[in-house]
């Protein structure tokens, strides 16, 4: 499934292959809040617009737990 929801929020199978890494990677990586996510109905999406707005800001660094599930 490859969804984009405008520029804020990317499905997690498009984020990982937009990344060069495998889906399940991602899923940890949202699951332990590594990376910005929320939750329309009964999928997750990568929350971009939040992504881009810490790297923007100058976070270059990106650990478990920096992102509380939305």
């Amino acid at each position: 499934m490859t969804h984009v929801i405008g520029r804020d929020l990317c499905a997690i199978d498009t984020f990982a292959t937009a990344c060069g890494v495998e889906e399940q990677e991602v899923r940890g990586w949202v699951q332990n809040g590594t990376l910005p996510s929320v939750k329309l109905g009964d999928q997750r999406f990568i929350n971009v617009s939040r992504l881009q707005a810490d790297l923007l800001s100058g976070k270059d660094a990106f650990d478990a737990g920096d992102y509380d599930h939305d």
